[in-house]
């Protein structure tokens, strides 16, 4: 793969590997308190008043299932693809498959959050379902973009070793001059001298 290719796909390959140990979502109890200060009176609500500085926040290994293991194998392999000596076509097109598979898992989870999240509170671990009401609570955090983004980069950068192994290599003799002409040397004008047949004279 060319330099161009190289780079964009193990910049995209490095971030979709990262971002699964980024924040991917976050829950702030405020926000549950605000929304259920309209369901709750009396000591309760003054019970989540206390608790209202406590956020709730999974990386993408926390909050992600399947999808964690299949985005970390993008990114690995985009980057070992970009690193290697080795190339063909083959390899290019796989690399733009594995960009969009990212991007589109990371898209999907951004717009559809997991059917549940792990809890941990003190000593006390819970999954908990992630229903409408709490999906409108949590919030995306960068390791979601970070993985659409990488996404994005490991595809465009498959895209471009595959365009770039179609250009054909110009031959370099288009550019060499024509060899100058030789032309044979004249030859050196010969002068035959005339010889008398007459004897000198004084015989």
């Amino acid at each position: 793969m060319h330099r161009t290719g190289r780079l964009l796909a193990g910049a995209g390959g490095l971030a979709v590997a990262s971002s699964v140990f980024v924040q991917w979502y976050s829950l702030s109890l405020a926000d549950v308190v605000r929304a259920a200060q309209g369901q709750v009176t009396g000591h309760l609500s003054g019970v989540l008043g206390f608790v209202t500085g406590l956020t709730f926040t999974w990386s993408g290994w926390e909050g992600l299932h399947v999808f964690r293991f299949i985005l970390l194998g993008v990114g690995v392999a985009a980057m070992l693809t970009a690193a290697s000596s080795w190339w063909s076509p083959g390899n290019a097109r796989g690399l733009v498959a594995g960009g969009l598979l990212a991007a589109v898992l990371a898209g999907f989870r951004i717009v559809s959050l997991p059917g549940t999240l792990d809890f941990n509170l003190a000593q006390i671990h819970f999954a908990a379902p992630v229903g409408p009401a709490a999906s409108n609570l949590i919030h995306v955090g960068a390791g979601a973009w970070m993985a659409v983004f990488g996404g994005v980069l490991v595809m465009l950068g498959g895209w471009a070793g595959t365009r770039e192994d179609r250009i054909p290599a110009v031959p370099t003799t288009m550019y060499q001059a024509d060899p100058a002409p030789t032309y044979p040397a004249d030859p050196a004008p010969t002068y035959a001298t005339a010889q008398s047949s007459k004897p000198p004279p004084g015989l």
